[in-house]
C-alpha cells in the first residue's frame, strides 16, 4: 500500500499525460499510409479543426481532474490507497490507457471521415456514425475514471454520495457536450435533433400564429416558415438546444453549492421542467419574430430581435427557475425569502446586470449599429451615481501599475484581436451618415462609457462580487487549500467568465487575469477599473485615429 497522498495537482498533470498521449496518436494517425488513393488531399476544413479537436481533449481530461477536485468535497487530497487497484500491475495500467486511446482514435477516426478524411471505404449512415461515436464517447469517458479508480471504489463512493454524483453527472455530460460535440463541428448530430425537434417547432409556431389570425406558409424541405414576403430558415440552432445546455449547465452548479437545502431526487425535475418551458418559449419566439419581419421591419427581426430576444428569454427563465426552486417546498426544504433593497454586494452587481439588459434592449431596437448608446451610458451612468456610497469604492494615489498593466492589456487586445475591414467600413458608412455634430456627440458617449461606465460596471461585477463570493466559497469549502491556489482559482473562473461576455474571448480572458491580479495584489477593486479604464481609453484612440472601429 502507498502511503503518500495524491494531490489535485497529480491528478491535472495524469489529465495532461493522457492529453499528450491523445495527441501523439493523432500525429501517428494522420500520418498512417493505408488511405484510399483518392483521398490523399484531406479536407481543409479538416486540417482547421485539428487545433480545435486536440484542444477539446485537453480541456476535457483537465476539467475531469479540476471537477474530481471540486466535488470531492472535504479538501483538496485523495487517499491514494483508494486508487491502487488499477496501478497495483504494469498490465492493468497499459490495458486501461489502451482502451482510453483506442476510443479516442474511432472518435478521430469519424470525424474523419465525416470531413472528407477517408478512412472507411463503406459509406456510413449517419445514424451509425452517432450510435458508434457515442459509444466510444462513454468509453473514453469510463477508461478515464477507472485510470482514476477501481470499480469497487466508484460503486462505493456512489452509495455514499448521491447527491454529489447525480449533479456531476449532468454536470460532466454538459460538458462532455461543450467540448466535444460542439467543438467537433458533428453536423450529424444537430441533424438528428433537427429531424426531431423541427416538425414539433414548425407545427408550434403555425398554431400560434394561427390564433393570432396570421396566415402563413411553410416549406418542410427547406425547413422555412412564412408571413407574406417574410420568411425565416428554422435552423438547428434556433431550435434552443444551446440555450437548454446554458441554463443546466448554471442550474447545476447551483444546485451542488445548495445541495444541503435541496430535496432530492425531487430537484432533478427541474431539468425536463425548465427544458420543455424553455422549447415552447423558443417557439414564441420565432412567432414573434416572424411577425416584426413581416409588419414592421426585417432588420430588426432578424438582426436584433433574434439574439436580443433568446438572451432576454434565456435569461429570464433561468431567474424564474431559481426563484420556483428556492419558494416551492416541493423542491426546496427551506424558503428563501428575497427582498430588493440593494446592499454592498449586490450594489457591486447591479450595473453590470443592467448594462447587460440595456445592451439587449439596444440590440432590439437598434440593429445593425448601436444608435441608442448615449441613453444606455446615461442608465447606468445614473444608476452607478445613484448607488455610489454602497460600492466601498476607495481611490489610490499609487497608481503606477494600474496604468502600466493598464497600457498592456491594451497591447494585448491590439495583438490579438486581428482588425475587420468590412466591420469598420459598414460602421463608418453607418456613423457619417448623419450630421457632423451627431458624429461628435455620438462618439463623445461612447468614448465616456467605454472608458468609465464599462469598467465600472464590469469591475464591480467580476474583480468586486464574483471575486469575493467565490473567495469566499473556497475558503469555506477547502479550509485546508493553500491561499495562493485558492488566488488562481479564483482570478481564473472570473478571467473565463468575463472572456465569455466578449466576442474576442481570448484577449478578454488575459485581460481579465490581469484586473485580477490587480485586484488580488493591491485589495481594491477601483484600481482593476482604473487599470481597465486606461485600457479602454487607449484602445478609443486607436480606433478614432486609425479608423479601426471594428474594435468597437
Amino acid at each position: 500500500m502507498f502511503k503518500k497522498r495524491f494531490s489535485s495537482i497529480e491528478l491535472i498533470i495524469f489529465g495532461l499525460f493522457l492529453s499528450v498521449l491523445e495527441i501523439t496518436f493523432w500525429k501517428v494517425f494522420t500520418s498512417l499510409h493505408f488511405l484510399n488513393s483518392d483521398c490523399d488531399t484531406i479536407n481543409s476544413n479538416f486540417k482547421v479543426k485539428k487545433l480545435y479537436f486536440l484542444t477539446s481533449f485537453v480541456k476535457f481530461n483537465l476539467f475531469a481532474g479540476l471537477l474530481w477536485v471540486i466535488f470531492n468535497g472535504k479538501n483538496l487530497y485523495i487517499d491514494i490507497k483508494t486508487l491502487t487497484a488499477p496501478f497495483a500491475t504494469t498490465p492493468k495500467i497499459i490495458f486501461f490507457i489502451s482502451v482510453h486511446l483506442a476510443a479516442f482514435l474511432v472518435m478521430v477516426a469519424l470525424n474523419g471521415y465525416k470531413e472528407g478524411f477517408c478512412v472507411f471505404s463503406a459509406n456510413l449512415h449517419p445514424n451509425t456514425i452517432f450510435i458508434v461515436f457515442l459509444s466510444a464517447g462513454f468509453i473514453y469517458t469510463g477508461s478515464t475514471i477507472l485510470l482514476f479508480a477501481p470499480v469497487v471504489f466508484w460503486l462505493k463512493y456512489l452509495k455514499n454520495n448521491r447527491k454529489q454524483l447525480s449533479m456531476l453527472m449532468i454536470f460532466m455530460w454538459i460538458l462532455a457536450y461543450l467540448a466535444t460535440f460542439h467543438s467537433f463541428n458533428l453536423t450529424f448530430f444537430e441533424k438528428q435533433l433537427h429531424y426531431i425537434l423541427f416538425p414539433i417547432t414548425a407545427g408550434l409556431v403555425i398554431g400560434i400564429l394561427d390564433l393570432l389570425h396570421f396566415a402563413t406558409s411553410s416549406n418542410i424541405p427547406l425547413h422555412q416558415i412564412s408571413i407574406n414576403e417574410f420568411s425565416v430558415e428554422i435552423t438547428p440552432k434556433c431550435l434552443g438546444y444551446e440555450g437548454v445546455v446554458i441554463v443546466m449547465l448554471v442550474l447545476s452548479v447551483y444546485f451542488y453549492f445548495n445541495r444541503h437545502r435541496l430535496n432530492f431526487p425531487n430537484i432533478l425535475l427541474i431539468y425536463p421542467l425548465i427544458s420543455l418551458i424553455l422549447f415552447f418559449s423558443n417557439s414564441l419566439r420565432i412567432a414573434v419574430l416572424l411577425i416584426i419581419g413581416a409588419k414592421i421591419s426585417p432588420d430588426m427581426a432578424v438582426l436584433g430581435f433574434h439574439s436580443a430576444a433568446g438572451w432576454f428569454e434565456l435569461l429570464t427563465i433561468l431567474g424564474l427557475s431559481i426563484l420556483l426552486v428556492n419558494k416551492s417546498p416541493f423542491f426546496s426544504k427551506h424558503s428563501t425569502q428575497y427582498t430588493f433593497d440593494l446592499s454592498s454586494n449586490k450594489a457591486q452587481l447591479a450595473p453590470q446586470v443592467l448594462l447587460i439588459f440595456c445592451s439587449l434592449f439596444s440590440l432590439l431596437i437598434s440593429p445593425g449599429f448601436e444608435w441608442t448608446c448615449p441613453v444606455k451610458v446615461l442608465v447606468v451612468g445614473l444608476f452607478i451615481w445613484s448607488c455610489w456610497p454602497k460600492l466601498n469604492l476607495q481611490f489610490s494615489k499609487k497608481l503606477f501599475l494600474p496604468i502600466t498593466l493598464g497600457i498592456l492589456t491594451f497591447l494585448i487586445w491590439i495583438v490579438l484581436v486581428p482588425l475587420d475591414e468590412q466591420k469598420s467600413n459598414f460602421f463608418a458608412s453607418k456613423l457619417f451618415a448623419i450630421p457632423q455634430w451627431g458624429v461628435i456627440l455620438w462618439t463623445i458617449f461612447r468614448v465616456f462609457g467605454s472608458v468609465i461606465i464599462v469598467p465600472l460596471a464590469e469591475e464591480l461585477a467580476f474583480r468586486g462580487y464574483l471575486f469575493d463570493e467565490l473567495k469566499a466559497v473556497l475558503i469555506l469549502r477547502f479550509k485546508s487549500c493553500p491561499q495562493w491556489l485558492n488566488s488562481i482559482i479564483v482570478i481564473t473562473i472570473t478571467s473565463i467568465g468575463f472572456g465569455l461576455l466578449h466576442s474576442a474571448w481570448l484577449a478578454a480572458i488575459l485581460s481579465g487575469v490581469i484586473f485580477g491580479f490587480i485586484r488580488l495584489y493591491k485589495d481594491n477593486v477601483l484600481d482593476a477599473v482604473i487599470c481597465h479604464g486606461v485600457a479602454n481609453l487607449l484602445l478609443s484612440v486607436y480606433v478614432i485615429y486609425y479608423s479601426a472601429w471594428s474594435l468597437w
